[in-house]
């Protein structure tokens, strides 16, 4: 009995420890930034204007639907999107957990099981894509205008994070969890865990193209701290 009491409170000792030692790294490392010499461009300088968007949790990055550089369409049909008019002139991009996705409309729906397994990089991933007009900036809207290698940057991650079939589509997910008439969810790659959430996805994408943000950051004050 004595032998199981010290397991078990070295167990806790343990679970203990780690919580904190992740607690001190993310409070540490979303504070130092990367690329600290990042400027926004000037209006009047050619480049692509881009959006990183947050709901207090969860951060997106926002892209035009159609640039020299990427014509949305023609990877994610408009359709899916309620958007074949075209008048919705924004793509946002999200990466996550699949479960918290489709399967937590609410934090107060949030099921033990969904975190656990969402925690520990067991589920699966999605891409929440979501067609918007253009974003006014606002404490929750951050605008920054980057050169077209830092925007080329940007798309190949995000097409990096999608799960492509034998014929090289998008997989979309039919859902009725969608959020809105002008959102869609598809197949993605990589493992959610507490390491790589949703917000160290923005902040890698962000970091990749060069633009100022945290060096680690699984939430999102890291990853809205050092924009413009």
């Amino acid at each position: 009995m004595k032998k199981i009491l010290y397991s078990l409170r070295n167990l806790l000792l343990g679970i203990v420890a780690f919580v904190a030692l992740y607690a001190l790294t993310v409070v540490t490392l979303s504070r130092i930034p990367l690329h600290a010499n990042f400027a926004s461009l000037p209006t009047d300088q050619a480049g692509v204007d881009i959006y990183v968007r947050t709901n207090g949790v969860h951060t997106d990055i926002v892209l035009p639907a159609k640039t020299a550089i990427r014509d949305w369409s023609n990877m994610i049909p408009p359709a899916d999107l309620h958007n074949t008019d075209g008048h919705l002139s924004y793509i946002s991009f999200g990466w996550g957990d699949k479960g918290f996705y489709l399967d937590t409309p609410t934090w107060a729906e949030l099921k033990a099981s969904t975190a656990f397994i969402a925690a520990t990089g067991l589920g699966s991933t999605a891409m929440h894509i979501e067609a918007i007009e253009q974003p006014k900036i606002s404490p929750t809207i951050r605008h920054l205008r980057i050169s077209e290698a830092a925007f080329q940057s940007i798309v190949a991650d995000i097409d990096r994070s999608f799960k492509f079939d034998a014929h090289n589509q998008v997989e979309h997910i039919n859902t009725t969890a969608n959020y809105n008439d002008h959102d869609a969810f598809y197949e993605a790659t990589g493992r959610y865990s507490i390491f790589t959430t949703c917000n160290e996805w923005t902040r890698k994408t962000l970091a990749h193209a060069g633009i100022k943000t945290a060096a680690f950051s699984p939430l999102q004050d890291g990853v809205m701290r050092f924009l413009p």
